[in-house]
């Protein structure tokens, strides 16, 4: 592909394939694919939303939250404390509170390697993206009125109905754990998160963005006190929430951490 200025570009095309496809909002992919020369379809209201597309729901643009949480979840995750292991669930809820189209990019044609290689880091941004909220709502409920209505007033779907039921009396008995999880996809994909500090009732919140190359940074809204001061390792607090949330990849298990850790979270700022 090495050519010189005199030379016309060779009448090639490949494609590269995406396993597992990356489901991204319609503005991101359409830039993606005028770069590689595309000419993109034009998005209609009626196409599914991000969250509902990576979450596998065909909800319209209109499935927004701005009646209560568009979808609910509960995952069981480990907790130590004290040097005692115990199980807590985690009670997600999801809020939208501007939904947009999304489209499902599983093939990539391109005519140069460079414009592949200039697509890289917003694919690494959105896969790491996507996992974080797939793995989070991976037994998800969702509450729009679009979705199937069963007597006792959950919305349900198809992959809900074959999926086997939770062993509720292990359910019951544990303690369940209430987060609230807000969704931005632009400019930047963020999650907002707000939870309680283990044994405390002060509600603790978080940003967690998703940069090019999937680099995440966790911004601190308020809970952790000066979230710039240095611990004993010299790093700030917002570093170290940082690097913990890229080595252990869920925020079930990074929630669980913060939660735990002493001295950490403070009523005041």
């Amino acid at each position: 592909m090495a050519i010189d200025g005199s030379q016309k570009l060779p009448d090639l095309r490949f494609t590269a394939t995406l396993d597992p496809p990356v489901v991204m909002p319609w503005q991101t992919a359409s830039a993606i694919m005028q770069n590689c020369g595309l000419t993109g379809v034009q998005p209609f209201v009626h196409w599914p939303t991000w969250h509902s597309m990576l979450l596998g729901q065909a909800l319209p643009l209109a499935a927004s939250s701005a009646n209560g949480p568009v979808a609910t979840a509960e995952q069981t995750v480990l907790s130590v404390r004290d040097g005692e292991e115990a199980e807590v669930v985690h009670s997600y809820s999801l809020d939208i509170a501007k939904p947009e189209i999304a489209i499902r990019l599983e093939e990539l044609p391109f005519s140069h390697p460079r414009q592949l290689v200039e697509a890289l880091p917003i694919l690494r941004q959105w896969a790491c993206f996507g996992t974080c909220v797939k793995d989070a709502f991976s037994t998800y409920n969702f509450q729009a009125p679009s979705a199937q209505t069963v007597p006792d007033g959950r919305s349900t779907s198809l992959e809900d109905l074959l999926r086997s039921p939770p062993f509720e009396p292990l359910a019951q008995s544990l303690k369940k754990i209430p987060i609230s999880i807000a969704l931005v996809t632009s400019p930047t994909p963020t999650l907002d998160l707000v939870f309680a500090a283990n044994g405390e009732t002060t509600l603790q919140n978080f940003s967690v963005q998703v940069l090019p190359n999937a680099q995440i940074t966790v911004l601190d809204h308020r809970g952790l006190g000066d979230s710039d001061s240095l611990l004993d390792d010299g790093c700030t607090k917002a570093t170290e929430l940082t690097h913990a949330l890229e080595k252990c990849g869920d925020l079930g298990v990074w929630i669980e951490w913060i939660r735990n850790r002493e001295g950490w979270t403070s009523s005041t700022n």
